[in-house]
């Protein structure tokens, strides 16, 4: 009772300042509170995108600066007290059992911190999504967390993938990914071919590299100036329509949302395959990212696994479904290990897309729009990274940001996998993987000196930093598998051959 009263009075005394401020409006300001402002108090979750709807279907023009009151008492708090009251209030031991893996997966940092953005905070479709994922994969809980415990360095790299593969799966059986035009652009270029090339990640790329360093509203009129001259204007707008339109689904949520009511009434109940869509949108209309947004751009699109389910996804001749980190890849049937294909047949997926890419910016941003490559890291089209202590901004090229988060992975899986290993055959393995990684280091020409893609300086400098560590590792004939193929550790080999 008294953590109630507590919660209670936090959320007061933010009401209480909410009220201050309207209390002391400006002189000459002619409006009474009590009449001229509307208070929505909610006891569930409420995204904006909701509240835009509820506004828009009572014709106001504005709406209300958004605030979230979920600081005041934490969801995984919320989330956990109602667990407890079903444990305790439910005598079926099977949904008990459910319960209280979903209690324990509930309380990970991943789950808290990354799962939940991944759905705007909305714990209910949270929830429902991790229910599914508990029902629909035996000893899900216990064997995230075995990944999670089994290895001390960077374990939820690990165990991280391994969610996010069930994930991409999910997202990919919901079709989620096919209409966000993520798998096949051919009827952007009139060709049969499918593209890599997609103009949703484009779009988020764009929107969150604004809000990360000029924090302005950006319209729809602004996003087609700039797309209008690589597409055509009514696939940007059918890709923001289904990009805000997620909302809707029952397993994910919206990635864009409207920062202005302008337009959006007319906008509502319209399908994505509607050639009429474009007549209906306010293009003065303003967009913004959501947190779903940014964390499937920052995390999602240049994993692993996403890239290991596209391309499983693309092979009727190849079915692995399971994460690089499964147990059962460190299986060796005496000529190959279960991972070896899994890795081989992604490097190839990523070569493949790389070409398409490469050929699409070389036609188009250099080509079309005369881009070289510093000007084009320069625009909002290539993924922009701030540094917080200097406010220094580095771009790339988002094969780029494929390359090093692929190799990342690859090396935290190295040394996992060693774990699992016999130890006759640990240096094989760790040779085979370390040879994929120089797969990945050559797309930028650093052995044979023959580039296969664009990039910036940045990769010249890592690229000499991980053949730092891989050289290392070859001094003792593979034998070690403790020495990280990493920026941190190159650089730090880097100085030692300087001194």
């Amino acid at each position: 009772m008294s953590d109630l009263f507590k919660e209670y009075s936090a959320a007061r005394n933010k009401c209480i300042n909410l009220f201050y401020n309207i209390n002391y409006i400006p002189l000459g300001f002619d409006s009474n509170p009590a009449h001229d402002y509307t208070f929505i108090f909610n006891l569930r979750e409420t995204t904006l995108a909701m509240i835009i709807e509820h506004y828009s279907d009572r014709d106001y023009t504005q709406y209300p600066e958004e605030y979230n009151f979920s600081t005041v008492i934490p969801k995984d708090v919320i989330i956990s007290r109602r667990l407890d009251y079903a444990v305790k209030n439910n005598n079926d031991p099977n949904k008990i059992q459910l319960i209280s893996g979903l209690q324990k997966l509930v309380a990970d940092k991943f789950i808290k911190d990354s799962f939940f953005s991944l759905f705007n905070d909305d714990y209910r479709k949270s929830i429902d999504v991790l229910l599914q994922f508990i029902k629909e994969i035996n000893n899900l809980s216990e064997n995230y967390f075995a990944i999670k415990e089994s290895y001390p360095v960077n374990t939820s790299v690990g165990s991280n993938g391994f969610f996010i593969r069930i994930l991409c799966n999910f997202f990919f059986e919901n079709k989620y990914f096919d209409n966000l035009l993520f798998i096949d652009n051919s009827i952007l270029f009139g060709s049969p071919t499918p593209s890599s090339i997609n103009i949703s990640r484009l779009i988020l790329v764009y929107l969150n590299n604004n809000k990360n360093e000029n924090n302005i509203l950006i319209s729809i009129k602004d996003i087609l100036n700039d797309f209008g001259k690589l597409f055509e204007e009514k696939m940007v707008i059918k890709a923001i329509w289904y990009l805000f339109s997620l909302r809707k689904e029952p397993f994910w949520n919206h990635l864009i949302t409207f920062d202005k009511l302008s337009g959006l009434e007319n906008f509502q109940g319209r399908n994505i395959n509607d050639d009429i869509l474009f007549d209906y949108i306010d293009l003065n209309s303003t967009i913004k990212i959501t947190s779903a947004g940014t964390y499937f751009l920052d995390n999602i699109l240049t994993h692993f696994e996403y890239y290991s389910c596209r391309m499983n996804k693309s092979n009727n001749n190849f079915d692995v479904s399971i994460s690089l980190f499964d147990k059962e890849n460190a299986k060796f049937d005496g000529i190959n290990f279960m991972f070896d294909p899994i890795i081989q047949s992604t490097i190839d997926y990523v070569k493949d897309c790389n070409v398409k890419l490469k050929n699409f910016y070389e036609t188009n941003f250099v080509g079309k729009l005369g881009c070289n490559d510093n000007s084009f890291l320069e625009s909002n089209f290539s993924y922009h990274i701030r540094n917080v202590q200097n406010n220094e901004i580095k771009s790339m090229f988002h094969i780029e940001r494929v390359i090093h988060s692929h190799i990342d992975y690859l090396d935290v899986y190295r040394r996992y996998v060693m774990n699992l290993l016999d130890n006759n055959l640990k240096k094989d393995a760790n040779e085979r993987i370390i040879n994929y990684i120089k797969q990945y280091i050559n797309m930028f020409g650093y052995y044979d000196k023959s580039p296969k893609t664009h990039y910036s300086e940045q990769s010249k400098t890592l690229c000499k930093y991980y053949d730092n560590c891989i050289k290392e590792i070859e001094k003792s004939d593979f034998t070690d598998p403790a020495t990280p193929i990493d920026r941190v550790k190159g650089r730090e080999l880097n100085m030692e051959c300087l001194l």
